[in-house]
């Protein structure tokens, strides 16, 4: 069974599929906006090390090696302690959801 679109068919699916991207790139620059902050230092230390390590030129050694894996391992447990703080803020705003959303719904049923 084949299925044909016109071009009124096509334009809609094409003006959804563009909603879509635009709504999805705005999700994800709120989404960066709040894991940035907790992430950045670990981010910046993981780019760092990939890019020691694609020094063909100048490899690291065993001790700078050791070195990465003991500052990996704390910025992870930092970043750990920032994913609870996430987890808060994600439980508040839950909270203040059900809670507005209880009001909105009294208000309705008195009218």
């Amino acid at each position: 069974m084949k299925i044909s679109l016109d071009e009124m068919g096509l334009k809609k699916i094409n003006d959804l599929k563009d909603k879509i991207e635009g709504n999805s790139q705005q999700v994800n620059e709120i989404i960066d906006s709040i894991i940035k902050p907790y992430s950045k230092d670990l981010d910046k230390y993981v780019t760092f090390i990939r890019d020691c390590l694609a020094d063909g030129t100048n490899p690291p050694s065993d001790e700078e090696l050791e070195d990465f894996c003991m500052n990996l391992s704390t910025y992870i447990y930092f970043a750990g302690g920032m994913v609870e703080q996430l987890g808060i803020r994600d439980d508040i705003s839950k909270a203040v959801y059900k809670e507005m959303y209880h009001r909105l719904a009294d208000r309705k049923s008195v009218v």
